[in-house]
């Protein structure tokens, strides 16, 4: 999607007149833009997948309970090919551009309230209406684990050269057990191996970019963390 049928989307369906949209640079899977009128912004995603937006949607209405800082739905639909959604702004910037910048105190202070988020959604009720026979692909089971997201975040630091001290903030702040610990280093390996399959692949019209360097870069993080698997199996 090009920023003219974007334009072209957003006022169709706001009624709004636009005075301004940038494409985000974050975000492979969506098309993803800021958009300003004259008053505010909002935030369009744009997917040709017809269900890209369901469990997004269901999601946030369910975590609009807990009282943290998540967007309002607006407006979701068809449009065309896409499937749209349409959000409120939150301003701010993605953690990964401002990190160099923060001190060693700041970068506490989020992990402490970012774990505070996490234990006020761990309450979040997740039955649902229809009867559960079992579970059989768990590639991407969640639920209940809060350790993925801070391997995630451990190996994309890593991947940008930047100190880890967040991630020593968090897992200050969890108390994970040796078990628990172990389950970590795990997932770093597995995010780290899916850092590397990405590159060079084509998403949308982005293209993750690879070369020697990168690939010498993910290959050291791989050996520093099967050095840590090792050593967790021989506790």
């Amino acid at each position: 999607m090009d920023h003219k049928e974007a334009i072209l989307l957003f006022e169709m369906i706001t009624k709004k007149s636009l005075v301004q949209i940038e494409r985000c640079s974050i975000g492979i899977a969506n098309y993803v833009f800021i958009v300003s009128t004259a008053i505010e912004k909002f935030i369009l995603r744009c997917s040709k997948d017809e269900q890209a937006y369901k469990d997004t949607v269901y999601w946030l209405n369910k975590l609009s309970v807990c009282e943290i800082p998540i967007p309002i739905v607006l407006s979701e639909g068809k449009y065309k090919d896409y499937s749209y959604l349409i959000l409120s702004y939150i301003p701010g910037d993605d953690i990964g551009k401002v990190y160099y910048k923060l001190n060693d105190s700041e970068k506490k202070q989020i992990a402490r309230e970012v774990v505070e988020i996490q234990r006020k959604v761990s309450n979040v009720d997740i039955s649902t209406d229809s009867e559960w026979s079992g579970i059989i692909d768990i590639d991407w089971m969640g639920f209940g684990d809060i350790l993925t997201f801070v391997a995630m975040t451990r190996v994309a630091l890593l991947n940008m050269d930047l100190d880890t001290r967040y991630i020593d903030h968090l897992l200050d702040e969890m108390q994970p057990n040796t078990m628990e610990h172990k389950a970590f280093v795990f997932y770093c390996l597995m995010f780290c191996v899916d850092f590397m399959g990405e590159r060079g692949m084509q998403f949308l019209d982005k293209t993750i970019p690879v070369n020697e360097s990168i690939i010498r870069r993910l290959n050291n993080i791989f050996d520093m963390l099967m050095e840590e698997w090792n050593k967790c199996c021989e506790r």
